[in-house]
């Protein structure tokens, strides 16, 4: 949860999210979502919209969404008002094709530093959110190519100060392709369960919203 006491005072937060908008999040319907379309990408604006509307200590808000051959946008980091109007904005959010997860991430790496318009939050989280394997470009353990390796992803979490990633799948997004995303890697065992990796069932439309309240 953002909501994070210390001393007594919550602490302020900014928030990266770094949503898929591949076909498959369009193409597959999710009853009931409130306000968006019936579909997984009208649910993560959902989720993102609960999180934004009920965490008044969220400070900085950037988004970036992605799917494949290059289509991926990022907006300017901005406050959680101008964030809900982003999300709320239907010309923010359309079919990008595939699903590649090191574009999605060397869009994020790209985007962090660029300028805040409020103070830095005390905390910053990262949510990542997919429905579905990478066609290409996953991260990997030795960054063959283009690709971005799981230490140059880490490298930028602990540069940047970024507290936490919590990698969310929805619909049949597999865990082992969203365990090298999460951090803090807690594992004993390379490759194993991350304990910020959370799939998310998308029978029951508040499963995600909840989850990202947690």
């Amino acid at each position: 949860n953002v909501r994070t006491v210390q001393e007594g005072n919550i602490q302020t937060v900014d928030v990266q999210f770094i949503v898929d908008m591949s076909g498959s999040m369009f193409s597959n319907g999710v009853s009931g979502v409130p306000q968006f379309d019936n579909d997984r990408a009208g649910l993560a604006r959902y989720a993102l919209l609960q999180l934004l509307e009920g965490n008044t200590q969220i400070q900085n808000v950037e988004i970036i969404t992605f799917g494949a051959s290059g289509s991926a946008g990022a907006s300017a980091w901005m406050s959680r008002e101008s964030a809900i109007a982003y999300v709320n904005n239907n010309a923010n959010w359309f079919d990008r094709g595939g699903t590649d997860y090191d574009l999605a991430l060397r869009t994020a790496i790209s985007a962090f530093g660029t300028s805040k318009p409020l103070p830095a939050g005390d905390q910053t989280y990262v949510y990542f959110l997919s429905d579905g394997q990478p066609v290409n470009g996953a991260i990997d353990n030795d960054g063959d190519g283009n690709q971005v390796s799981i230490a140059e992803w880490e490298t930028h979490i602990t540069t940047n100060g970024i507290d936490q990633v919590f990698a969310l799948g929805i619909g049949a997004a597999p865990a082992a392709a969203l365990n090298p995303i999460a951090f803090p890697n807690t594992d004993t065992v390379p490759g194993g369960a991350q304990d910020n990796v959370i799939l998310v069932n998308t029978s029951n439309v508040e499963d995600l919203p909840d989850t990202f309240q947690d």
